[in-house]
């Protein structure tokens, strides 16, 4: 393998110690939450919640655009199956922001505050023309909520098939399949490590325990596999654990079969071999960049995309 470059934000390459020729760092100080690839894999999209704003990175470029300004504290975000429409969980207050891509134009919508006045956390658009999102508060435990938000009214409504009696923790993560159909909400902080797989199309809920602490969830195309932490391999239909891959992920994504994984870990990308329960060949990051969350992979399944303390991690499949 040859050494990468890492690009700035005009796209220029700088000397680098990464392993693989097709992986580069599209510099930014922005601290970013979350990130969505739009269903053309032209353009990642990313949360800054310090800013308020959406960060906007053109993937045939490698460059940040005009970035587009949502409401408080963005975390969460997700595109519709079209590829016009994101939605942004503003956790900073009760509300999620609809903004269309085409002019940048926000819809604010007001969600319900809750026992606990939580706010907006994660989310994700599926199918059935509803959006699910998790909330959060100031304090840890059970006591948010998962509702399902009508993408036509705006109306909120509060799903009790998910954690307990319908309540999740401060920190649930949602994911969901490539193709829209299936959910799933992995309830972090919590030791007994609970998550829930929704199926859209019947609104059936399938729960299921780790008894560990667990943080994020990613899904295969189909909805079939579901990969929890990098590490837990889970039937999405049933939720039974089909076997357990050795590795220090912090942020984990499937290939469209689900077969095949990629793993961010500190200071590494590292191929998951899902099938076989094993991790496979590792790219060093550059010197002085950690994973630190989120990994995305492009729905024609080419790019992956991931956060790291120097900016978007960019790498071809």
């Amino acid at each position: 393998m040859t050494a990468a470059g890492i690009a700035g934000a005009s796209g220029g390459a700088l000397a680098a110690t990464a392993q693989s020729s097709s992986l580069t760092i599209v510099n930014s100080s922005l601290p970013f939450a979350d990130v969505v690839i739009n269903p053309a894999s032209t353009f990642a999209y990313f949360t800054v919640p310090t800013k308020n704003e959406v960060a906007v990175l053109n993937l045939q470029t490698d460059t940040f655009g005009k970035p587009i300004p949502v409401g408080s504290d963005p975390e969460g975000i997700d595109i519709g199956s079209g590829g016009k429409t994101l939605w942004v969980a503003d956790s900073g207050g009760q509300t999620i922001s609809r903004v269309t891509i085409a002019t940048g134009k926000v819809k604010t919508i007001t969600t319900p505050a809750g026992t606990l006045d939580d706010t907006p956390y994660s989310i994700v658009v599926l199918d059935n023309n509803t959006a699910l999102y998790s909330t959060t508060f100031e304090g840890s435990g059970f006591g948010a909520n998962v509702y399902s938000l009508n993408l036509t009214t705006d109306v909120s409504t509060e799903v009790s098939s998910f954690g307990l009696g319908g309540q999740v923790t401060e920190v649930t993560q949602m994911s969901r399949s490539w193709n829209h159909a299936v959910a799933g909400a992995v309830l972090g902080d919590d030791s007994g490590g609970p998550f829930d797989i929704y199926t859209a199309a019947t609104g059936n809920v399938v729960s299921g325990s780790l008894n560990n602490f667990i943080s994020y969830g990613s899904f295969n195309k189909a909805g079939t596999t579901f990969l929890v932490d990098g590490s837990y391999v889970i039937d999405a239909a049933t939720g039974t654990m089909l076997g357990t891959i050795s590795d220090d992920c912090v942020g984990a994504v499937l290939n469209r079969s689900g077969t095949r994984g990629y793993c961010l870990e500190s200071g590494a990308l590292v191929d998951l071999n899902v099938s076989r329960f094993l991790t496979g060949a590792s790219t060093t990051l550059p010197t002085g960049v950690t994973g630190t969350g989120e990994l995305a992979i492009s729905p024609n399944g080419d790019l992956l995309v991931g956060i790291t303390s120097a900016g978007a991690l960019i790498d071809s499949l």
